[in-house]
């Protein structure tokens, strides 16, 4: 464990004045701002504050979020298609079909974690997630040309290996720019776009099913891939022009603006600024490897997705209702739709209150009675709703555990980038034998589905529980180790990093 120290350094005018690079990251401790902005009154600095994030939010949040949607679109098109004709087009088994299914994590986990290994070292991660979103949009367009099981897998493998530096990638890009307390929401704003893409998923395969079956001598199930295969790679050139760089690199922010942008991120980490741990990309990935804390917060991501796996099999879960193609595929977005704003909410009110075990483990209870409610309940009426209750719940969670992944494991950046692949990597494992929970010879209930579900989401409570009381131990060895300061009311307030709980 390395040893902490209060030492003071002095900060000299600006960052650039430093000529050692290694040095600059050591100029910030907590609490002292940096020399050019000590004159400042508080008042102005939170000025400054709101002002740089008002700017961050704009440049760097909305293509963010549309990037993500159409990164889920591409993905599970492939379950809204099933219901327009695809599994009986190429002549799918029921287990052929999950099997397309869960190859594309496999190409999905084989470049997850060196891509983001990659991408901490980027200087311009904005063309690296750009240039992924032209690829997997091409790649998805292109299932509209299969005609074969082979094929179909094949097209699945590759989809998943160009959609993988995506999401951590992005989740890197966040947490190089906001602070611990700032990151809830923007996570949860970011995962709004999977919510909705869930949402105007089913609804644009319900127009594209039931209003262009036949165009062009297409069946409507290739028009789906075709259509937002080719609207994602021309967003995807419009975001090269938007995405940002790293704060240090950027171009787009005042001197002033971008110093306090750097000092904010490194003051959270003890006066370490992001990226100037002088540290390789393996030896970052080393770090994170021998890291207990990241173990665990693989088992509490890999759990919660466990939890989430209906969400590949919902449009097949709603038709057990009794509707019929285009109702079933409406009947998908109004539990998602409450899942966004819910997430939203969870996700703000753990922002507000830096409380993250708590807004994980109440909500999972929630889906963990949804589950239960729709393998024992036989009304429609009743098993709609339990699927209401699956999806707000899961999707509450989903959001605060990513913060909770990135601000426990805050600092150096090429360590971080190393942890969010692995956490989201092995995660995404649960894939490999999810695909298989929903066999047709279940239906309706999807028993075993329902009842591995419902355990998952119970263990992924207790494992947020767990960590908890464990990083609450490591803030207690941190205020031992590093003693306490006073405020002028006498209360003991810790210096440096600290856990979030």
């Amino acid at each position: 464990m390395a040893t902490i120290t209060s030492e003071k350094i002095q900060a000299p005018n600006t960052v650039e004045d430093i000529k050692d690079e290694k040095a600059k990251g050591e100029v910030y401790v907590s609490g002292t701002l940096p020399e050019s902005l000590r004159h400042k009154s508080p008042e102005e600095i939170t000025a400054l504050r709101k002002r740089l994030v008002r700017k961050i939010d704009i440049r760097l949040m909305p293509m963010l979020i549309i990037l993500f949607l159409l990164n889920i679109l591409d993905r599970n098109n492939f379950t809204n298609a099933r219901l327009g004709g695809l599994e009986d087009d190429i002549g799918l088994t029921d287990h052929q079909y999950n099997t397309s299914l869960m190859i594309m994590y496999v190409g999905y986990l084989l470049f997850q974690f060196p891509s983001n290994v990659i991408l901490s070292k980027f200087p311009r991660p904005g063309i690296y997630l750009s240039c992924a979103a032209v690829l997997w949009g091409g790649v998805s367009a292109s299932m509209a040309s299969a005609k074969t099981y082979g094929g179909v897998v094949a097209i699945r493998f590759f989809l998943g290996f160009v959609e993988a530096p995506f999401f951590p990638g992005a989740l890197l890009m966040l947490t190089s720019w906001y602070v611990r307390s700032e990151l809830p929401l923007r996570i949860a704003v970011l995962y709004a776009g999977n919510t909705l893409s869930n949402c105007f998923g089913g609804l644009i395969a319900a127009g594209v099913v039931g209003g262009m079956e036949g165009v062009g001598g297409l069946r409507a199930w290739r028009w789906l891939f075709i259509l937002e295969g080719v609207f994602t790679i021309c967003v995807a050139f419009v975001a090269v022009l938007i995405l940002p760089n790293y704060p240090k690199e950027t171009k787009w922010l005042t001197p002033e603006e971008k110093e306090f942008a750097i000092w904010r991120i490194a003051d959270e980490a003890a006066g370490v600024a992001d990226g100037e741990d002088g540290e390789s990309v393996w030896v970052g990935a080393v770090q994170a490897l021998k890291d207990p804390k990241v173990y665990m917060l693989i088992l509490l991501q890999f759990s919660l997705l466990t939890g989430m796996a209906y969400t590949y099999f919902f449009p097949s879960i709603v038709s057990t209702l009794g509707y019929n193609k285009v109702t079933t595929l409406l009947l998908t977005a109004p539990p998602y739709a409450l899942a966004f704003f819910t997430s939203l909410g969870n996700s703000i009110h753990s922002g507000r209150t830096n409380e993250r075990c708590f807004h994980i483990a109440l909500p999972l209870t929630i889906s963990m009675l949804g589950n239960v409610l729709c393998v024992t309940l036989t009304s429609t009426a009743g098993r709609y709703a339990s699927m209401f209750l699956m999806t707000l719940g899961v999707y509450s969670a989903f959001n605060v555990t990513l913060s909770w992944v990135s601000s426990t494991i805050a600092r150096p950046k090429s360590k971080r980038a190393a942890a969010l692949a692995m956490v989201n990597s092995l995660a995404n494992c649960t894939h490999l034998f999810t695909s298989y929970l929903y066999p047709n010879s279940q239906k309706p209930r999807y028993l075993t589905a329902g009842i591995t579900l419902a355990l998952f989401c119970g263990l992924c409570a207790t494992v947020a529980i767990c960590l908890r009381f464990w990083l609450s131990w490591e803030n207690r060895k941190l205020d031992r180790a590093e003693g306490y300061d006073e405020d002028e009311e006498g209360n003991s307030v810790p210096r440096g990093f600290r856990y979030v709980l």
